[in-house]
């Protein structure tokens, strides 16, 4: 119900449309917040957006590689967020670019529903756990476990919590050569890099402007910058 406000976000010959609260945030995923320094996609390569909320990521992947035939396979939960992140992708096609891209209204953690907390400050927030940034209004969305998904070579994930549970639960981690995920608790980050370093990933970038609570790693497997 209600009226959402929305605002145009600028990206290479194409908008983005968001919630107004979210403009700062989609504008900095839009720079290339998530970019994985060294690293460049194998042509055709098979890209996970998990958490991808309005598809800001995905726009600038394609925005970033036009030319190298990647496939996108997107999820986001909350049916909002997906309208918002289905549309944002139409439009970014509609305006000539090239992007092969696959969207799930779901939620990467386990089988079966599951109960999606709403953020108290933006949309970015929503999480299945109800922590300081969520409200006590939730929904019922349907999840898939990590284990279901297909192989790919270029993760990301940005899933308020659900980022750890995730990287152990997928199956596929051997043909992973490039990792980009925020992180939400310093024990999650710590947790982690005791998880990717012993798995061959070297850590290549680390943002915490705020708070060492949550920031962003970029991870790179050893020897994929040779062999992008």
């Amino acid at each position: 119900g209600g009226v959402q406000m929305t605002a145009a976000v600028s990206a290479p010959k194409a908008e983005f449309y968001c919630p107004r609260e979210m403009t700062e945030h989609l504008a900095s995923v839009l720079r290339g917040e998530y970019r994985v320094p060294g690293y460049t996609p194998s042509c055709g390569a098979l890209v996970l957006d998990l958490g991808a909320n309005l598809g800001a990521f995905t726009v600038w992947l394609f925005t970033e590689y036009p030319d190298l035939d990647l496939h996108a396979v997107c999820f986001e939960p909350h049916p909002s967020n997906f309208t918002y992140l289905v549309e944002n992708i139409r439009r970014f096609i509609q305006s000539g670019h090239a992007a092969h891209v696959t969207t799930r209204e779901e939620a990467v953690y386990a089988d079966g529903e599951l109960t999606l907390y709403e953020g108290v400050h933006n949309c970015g927030e929503n999480s299945l756990w109800r922590g300081e940034e969520q409200t006590d209004k939730s929904l019922i969305v349907q999840g898939r476990s990590p284990s279901t998904l297909p192989p790919c070579e270029y993760m990301k994930l940005d899933m308020e919590g659900a980022e750890m549970a995730t990287l152990i639960g997928y199956p596929h981690m051997a043909g992973v050569k490039a990792v980009a995920l925020e992180f939400h608790s310093s024990r999650d980050r710590q947790a982690i890099k005791a998880l990717l370093n012993p798995a061959g990933f070297t850590l290549v970038g680390e943002d915490m402007p705020i708070s060492p609570e949550r920031g962003t790693q970029k991870w790179l497997r050893t020897g994929a910058k040779e062999a992008a």
